[in-house]
């Protein structure tokens, strides 16, 4: 049988006829132990499982009694979008991005330098 969750899709290598899984994971940073992780079908993109990523990773978090606002999710920018971004602030987890300027939530600014300043 073959396995449903490998399909064609985006690949960053340019290996488009490959068949391949999306995985997202959880780790402890304290000791880097794996709490969860989920497998998604190869051809959705990370930016389109973000929300169903989030929810799932949001209720293991209730379901084990860990503080929301005590992760930090981080993404490469396949997921890097505003909703995304949005999302994550309203959960109440940190985040780190690679987040377009032109995506940055109003409540961040520019800064001399490129850089970007919480206001």
């Amino acid at each position: 049988m073959r396995n449903q969750l490998a399909q064609r899709g985006h690949n960053k290598q340019g290996r488009h006829h490959l068949r391949q899984v999306g995985l997202s994971y959880v780790l402890d940073g304290d000791h880097g132990l794996s709490l969860c992780h989920l497998v998604y079908h190869g051809n959705i993109t990370d930016g389109e499982e973000f929300s169903t990523s989030l929810a799932r990773k949001l209720g293991m978090l209730d379901r084990t009694q860990i503080a929301h606002d005590t992760v930090t999710l981080v993404f490469d920018k396949g997921a890097a979008a505003l909703a995304n971004t949005v999302q994550s602030e309203e959960a109440g987890v940190g985040w780190i991005s690679a987040l377009p300027w032109n995506q940055t939530p109003v409540l961040f600014t520019r800064a001399r330098g490129g850089t970007t300043a919480a206001v």
